[in-house]
């Protein structure tokens, strides 16, 4: 009864806190006391999902049930068929991070019938995180296929943590990669980013140059974050990515490019990145590393109007990026190892250059 007693009155408290007191005088003053209540806090913080009126105040009941752990799983499970779509959600949200066995069944029927999108969200995201029985993940496969965008999208997203989580099973993996390809085919731009996502930071064997090439941005953009250009790209797969309408592409191909071993398609780049050299700082130090790749590689390929361009472009990216720098942010000395870094890297640019002109020269 005393515990009970003192648990409401904490969380009367924690009622009162408001956002700009720092997590860790909460954690200390809220989160630690309730945790050591034990099962009295437990349905006194459930409740409070319903009364929480900041994003300061519903972290302290969450992450004390969190810490509860084995503690609070039976009374979170009866939470999902509460009235109230906040304490659902919230129910729902803590069985996703707990660390202790949590039943699948009740997170399969919140995930497949709740009337709340936000709590069928939540159980979908809580499925992925247990221990999988064959029925959680056929449930979040069917999801896939839900009239609701945004539980199609939770489902994604779990689908992308279970095949995180389950690495080591390769025919389980493979299955989960076609789903997620077949997604990035035919779904919506919206799932197709999340599809792509759910790839993204892995070695899926999945059609690379395909994703490079596909027609929504965001895929662009996270394949060449993620892969890069294939080691068997030809400059045909390269030009259009770094000519790409959408700027977090283009940018991204070309740092892509810069990254690769010195080829010729550093050497048919070349005048695409003349067109960098007066832009903005971060895309004229990659142009000039892709220049000096070509130039290094195969410096006879590279017309004498192209090598006279870079003799005359060069040298005015680093003063140009400092006057730049001066006006926008202020100059600080810390930031001269940078622009040393810059005048290096066009001083062998320039080198380079020179050393083929007079190459030609000399030869007539």
């Amino acid at each position: 009864m005393f515990e009970g007693r003192k648990a409401r009155r904490l969380i009367d408290a924690v009622l009162q806190v408001r956002d700009s007191i720092p997590n860790h005088e909460c954690e200390f003053n809220f989160v630690k006391p309730l945790v050591r209540l034990g099962a009295p806090a437990v349905g006194p913080l459930i409740q409070a999902f319903d009364t929480v009126t900041s994003d300061k105040q519903e972290w302290i009941v969450f992450k004390a049930l969190v810490d509860m752990n084995d503690v609070a799983v039976t009374q979170l499970v009866a939470a999902l068929s509460h009235g109230s779509e906040k304490i659902r959600a919230g129910a729902a949200h803590v069985m996703y991070f707990v660390h202790c066995e949590v039943p699948a069944s009740p997170l399969i029927e919140a995930a497949r019938r709740d009337r709340s999108t936000k709590v069928r969200c939540k159980a979908v995201s809580a499925l992925a995180s247990g221990r999988l029985p064959q029925e959680a993940f056929d449930t979040v496969v069917a999801l896939l296929d839900d009239r609701d965008e945004s539980v199609c999208e939770s489902a994604i997203s779990a689908l992308g943590e279970i095949r995180y989580r389950f690495s080591s099973a390769p025919e389980l993996v493979r299955y989960i990669d076609e789903l997620l390809m077949g997604i990035i085919d035919r779904g919506s731009a919206r799932l197709q980013r999340a599809a792509i996502w759910g790839l993204a930071g892995t070695d899926a064997d999945v059609d690379r140059a395909k994703l490079i090439g596909h027609h929504n941005p965001d895929v662009r953009f996270k394949a060449i974050v993620t892969w890069g250009f294939p080691s068997d790209a030809t400059f045909g797969d390269v030009l259009p990515r770094i000519r790409d309408a959408n700027d977090d592409v283009r940018r991204t191909a070309l740092n892509a490019l810069a990254k690769l071993p010195a080829s010729d398609l550093h050497v048919q780049a070349f005048i695409e990145c003349l067109g960098w050299l007066d832009g903005e700082t971060w895309l004229a130090s990659i142009a000039l590393e892709i220049m000096e790749k070509a130039l290094a590689h195969a410096p006879a390929s590279i017309g004498a109007p192209d090598l006279a361009a870079i003799v005359a472009h060069a040298p005015i990216v680093v003063s140009g990026s400092v006057e730049r720098w001066e006006r926008e942010a202020g100059w600080r000395p810390e930031d001269e190892r940078y622009w040393t870094r810059e005048e290096n890297l066009t001083r062998r640019v320039l080198d380079l250059a020179a050393a083929e002109f007079e190459r030609r020269r000399a030869k007539s």
